[in-house]
């Protein structure tokens, strides 16, 4: 419980920026790098009250997203996971699950 509660959208997006200083397959880097576009954009359109998105604006990202998604379900297992670790490393879930084990 504490991984999926911890994953914060600022740690997930930085560790998908810096994805790139990582040996991942190319499936993974245009996961990644899809992942950090979309996730600036709705940052934008949260927090942003000039910003404008038209429906075709909000078309092409679902696409982008859709193809993402796609590109990351036709990574290995193996690569997958190790994505997976590391963005959950240093995320605050990972600290409280931490903190829960030595407590224990």
């Amino acid at each position: 419980m504490e991984v999926y509660r911890g994953l914060t959208h600022g740690i997930c997006r930085k560790a998908c920026e810096d994805a790139h200083k990582v040996a991942f397959p190319d499936c993974i880097q245009k996961f990644a790098d899809e992942f950090h576009q979309l996730q600036e954009l709705r940052h934008k359109a949260d927090y942003d009250p000039d910003i404008k998105f038209s429906k075709a604006d909000a078309q092409t990202m679902h696409v982008n997203a859709q193809m993402s998604m796609e590109s990351l379900r036709s990574a290995s297992n193996n690569d997958k996971k190790a994505f997976s670790a590391w963005v959950l490393i240093s995320s605050q879930g990972a600290k409280n699950a931490r903190k829960t084990n030595n407590a224990n």
